[in-house]
């Protein structure tokens, strides 16, 4: 049986500066990559190299006792901090859509609250920005290139395509008649 440092420590997912999904492929990944090395502890010491950096906790590394232990961590450690400031622009995008929801639930519920007087002050709809996820932003990016396309079509119509008043009797058009 295989001793992983999953294994060992249950609940070491808590806390981490990456995704679940990035540190479960990372340990896959340091785990395989390390298979064909037969000192365990080489591997293991990767692997808590690994948890304890992602975990924040870079300080508690100390010192590799081999060379390709170091060179091993040295290779991943570009892709970790990559993914840790991935991960930590997404959360701070998470909590300020959750910040905007809230303030825009307040805003609404002090409008339910007080009447029509809130909706008079235009100071109290203007207090939240609200903060859109990509699917969101790129929805109504879609729809403003619509309507633009929309405007462009109709304007056409009327320069190019002859109006029932301007074709005579005859039907020619009074544009064509010199």
């Amino acid at each position: 049986m295989k001793t992983t440092l999953q294994s060992l420590f249950p609940a070491i997912r808590k806390r981490l500066l990456v995704s679940k999904k990035f540190y479960t492929e990372m340990m896959g990944r340091v785990e395989s990559a390390l298979e064909s090395v037969s000192d365990n502890e080489i591997r293991m010491e990767v692997m808590v190299a690994v948890n304890f950096y992602l975990h924040g906790k870079a300080g508690l590394i100390g010192e590799f006792s081999g060379e390709l232990s170091s060179s091993s961590f040295g290779l991943l450690r570009p892709e970790m901090d990559r993914a840790i400031a991935r991960s930590a622009r997404a959360r701070e995008r998470a909590r300020l859509r959750k910040e905007s929801l809230r303030e825009k639930d307040a805003v609404l519920s002090d409008s339910d609250e007080a009447g029509d007087a809130a909706s008079d002050n235009p100071s109290a709809e203007s207090r939240g920005t609200v903060v859109m996820n990509r699917r969101q932003r790129r929805q109504l990016e879609q729809e403003r290139r619509r309507s633009v396309r929309r405007s462009l079509k109709e304007k056409l119509r009327r320069v190019f395509l002859p109006s029932k008043s301007s074709i005579t009797e005859k039907g020619t058009h009074e544009a064509c008649i010199p």
